[in-house]
């Protein structure tokens, strides 16, 4: 099991009967499709939602609709009986009483013109399932945030992503190996030795673009950690690595996959 933190995520789907009514104030539509494959994250994975992904998260979690996944524009709550969500056949059913402000006025009219017809929804994965290359994801169970409807879906396949990826390739950096790796740490599966050889290589090329203070300020600092420890053996895990390199893998994937998705 992997002791990473779970991040938060974002899926997004074209807007299933996304409509309002007028006269009520009434925001309504599915936030997720059951069994719809996603498009391709990163260029390297889809992923899709089981039917019942959702089932223990509606009864317990305190759920929100935003706009844009921005809760500085809440348009409703289920602990308020503001929204109201349902695992249909077809997908996460939401229903949002719509809020007297001007924001919310202004959302019931985009989507009224047609101007916004897509939605998302906000959540932590709880239980996955891959398939052996990791080219596809189904999510099982998952902790719903939020639902939005959205002017943009903003799967990592943006423009600065593909800009990091070509800069990384550029100076050496294997971008898909880099994911591969980065997913099976999130997974706590145990990395190969062409994974282990794709994070040092990177660990390696990266290092030689920090600039010499700073490497030597980082170089001190282990050295103060260091003398303050107990001399051990270094032990190795389960694939090899001894704990100081599966940490500092760690903490390379982490922050990569960080930068990825900002």
């Amino acid at each position: 099991m992997s002791k990473l933190k779970r991040t938060e995520e974002r899926m997004y789907f074209p807007a299933e009967e996304l409509r309002v009514d007028q006269d009520e104030g009434i925001l309504e539509g599915y936030a997720a499709v059951f069994g719809r494959w996603s498009d391709p994250i990163y260029g390297i994975f889809k992923e899709k939602v089981r039917y019942g992904a959702f089932r223990k998260t509606l009864k317990e979690a305190d759920i929100r609709a935003l706009f844009n996944h921005d809760p500085n524009f809440v348009l409703g709550r289920n602990k308020n009986d503001t929204l109201d969500l349902e695992e249909r056949k077809k997908g996460l059913w939401f229903r949002a009483q719509l809020p007297d402000t001007s924001y919310a006025k202004d959302i019931h009219e985009l989507v009224k013109r047609g101007d916004i017809t897509q939605t998302s929804f906000g959540f932590r994965t709880i239980q996955d399932k891959w398939n052996e290359p990791m080219t596809e994801r189904e999510l099982i169970v998952a902790e719903l945030r939020d639902v939005s409807p959205v002017t943009f879906p903003a799967y990592p396949q943006t423009k600065v992503s593909a800009r990091a990826e070509e800069a990384l390739r550029d100076i050496g950096v294997d971008f898909e190996t880099l994911m591969l790796v980065t997913l099976r740490l999130k997974r706590g599966v145990d990395l190969d030795v062409v994974d282990i050889d794709a994070m040092r290589s990177a660990i390696e090329i990266l290092s030689g673009y920090v600039p010499e203070s700073q490497t030597d300020h980082s170089d001190q600092e282990s050295e103060r950690e260091h003398s303050e420890t107990t001399e051990e053996p270094e032990q190795s895990t389960p694939t090899g690595q001894t704990r100081k390199e599966a940490h500092r893998a760690r903490k390379l994937a982490l922050k990569y996959s960080r930068g990825v998705e900002s």
